[in-house]
């Protein structure tokens, strides 16, 4: 079990990423996991030059910078239809609360002092909601606003 669960870490390992240190022991009192993973990067080495393709050594720096040319934006972005119905359904929902069968229980329960509690709950929900709103649309509403920030 100790041998695969080493194994395992060791496979996890990113290239030419240092060896942990309970690996490192591991191989120092398990001759045949030293000689196995010696084996595998001695193998993983040779396939490295022996590949159908040369790799450039300096190849990454250029492909990233290319990518960082290209302008893409990855984000996914909710339009702002959607934004506002489910601000609606959320201040509906803290309007209709205060009809339900549940907030007259708590009422009776609790009595009046759960109503400012509650609302101060409710009003920081849909401040954190707004935002959200607001800083994922922030380019937006900058090129919408006549106040330059």
């Amino acid at each position: 079990m100790r041998y695969e669960k080493m194994f395992m870490r060791f496979l996890e390992l990113d290239n030419n990423a240092r060896i942990p240190l309970s690996v490192r022991a591991y191989m120092i009192i398990s001759p045949r996991f030293r000689k196995e993973i010696s084996a595998l990067r001695s193998t993983l080495e040779k396939l490295k030059h022996d590949g159908p393709y040369e790799v450039p050594a300096g190849l990454s720096g250029e492909v990233m910078e290319r990518i960082q040319l290209l302008g893409c934006r990855y984000g996914h972005t909710i339009s702002t239809l959607r934004w506002a119905f489910t601000g609606l359904v959320i201040w509906l929902s803290i309007m209709l609360i205060t009809f339900s069968d549940s907030f007259s229980w708590l009422t009776g329960h609790f009595g009046a002092r759960l109503l400012v509690p509650l609302n101060i709950v409710f009003g920081i929900g849909i401040s954190i909601y707004a935002g959200c709103y607001i800083f994922s649309h922030l380019d937006d509403l900058k090129k919408r606003s006549r106040y330059r920030f």
